[in-house]
């Protein structure tokens, strides 16, 4: 339906995992990565981020 927001997009652009988005949409792992490309772009950036708190708290523990 036009105006229609995909659940698909909305999940992968919150940050939830991709097998995650593919189990709940029952879609493959190459279906999401073929057509939600630009859900994902970007997302180094934000694993980058994850990661370098993820050291600082384990340096300050």
């Amino acid at each position: 339906m036009a105006g229609e927001v995909d659940p698909r997009a909305t999940w992968l652009n919150s940050g939830v995992d991709l097998t995650e988005v593919a189990e709940r949409a029952g879609n493959s792992m190459e279906v999401l990565l073929s057509r939600y490309t630009e859900c994902i772009d970007g997302r180094q950036e934000i694993a980058n981020r994850k990661i370098e708190e993820l050291v600082l708290v384990r340096e300050y523990e």
